[in-house]
């Protein structure tokens, strides 16, 4: 972080952010508006994606039966969900990591509860 001096006013920046306070991204520079829009977007889709997980595990953790899950969709799955977390290490986008490493836990568990269950 440094400051920068514009008159009376000083504000703190990152090392990230331009001269003309823009944060510059692998696309080039965004406002601050932008980078937190996007952001927004992301934590969102990803609060709805591992959302979307937990019916079927409160389910399959209550009822024990596992008769209609396909154990194939669930091991694509897991192996899906497993990539995108290692992806988000690399890129070093951290709410990928977050969003993905709690889907990865609920799918491994439905996926242990199929192969224990049948």
């Amino acid at each position: 972080m440094r400051r920068q001096h514009a008159g009376r006013r000083c504000r703190i920046t990152s090392p990230a952010d331009g001269p003309d306070g823009l944060k510059n991204t692998r696309k080039g520079k965004q406002s601050i508006l932008e980078t937190n829009m996007t952001t927004a977007i992301g934590v969102l889709a990803g609060i709805c994606t591992t959302g979307s997980l937990l019916p079927q595990v409160i389910k399959t953790i209550k009822r024990r039966n596992t008769k209609d899950i396909t154990l194939l969709m669930y091991v694509l799955l897991t192996i899906g969900v497993f990539l995108w977390v290692i992806y988000g290490l690399l890129i070093g986008e951290f709410p990928i990591v977050i969003a993905n490493g709690i889907s990865l836990l609920l799918t491994v568990s439905v996926l242990f509860l199929k192969i224990k269950h049948g």
